[in-house]
């Protein structure tokens, strides 16, 4: 990226955030607390039905799926 954009990213990001969630299989109404933005890669590909890579330090938010 550097050599691409001549300009050096630093990869820090604020933890805080949010993420809203709609649709089938989402539990309406929902709040999460105690998750970082680590936790919407894991969570997305999980929606998505693809694997979790090991590697990856996020949580599956598995408390928005709907029962």
């Amino acid at each position: 990226m550097v050599r691409i954009t001549h300009q050096v990213k630093s990869g820090c990001h604020h933890p805080k955030g949010m993420m809203m969630l709609y649709g089938p299989g989402i539990t309406p109404g929902g709040h999460i607390p105690n998750c970082s933005n680590l936790d919407i890669a894991p969570t997305l590909l999980t929606l998505l039905g693809l694997p979790v890579p090991d590697e990856m330090k996020g949580q599956i938010l598995s408390e928005a799926f709907a029962a």
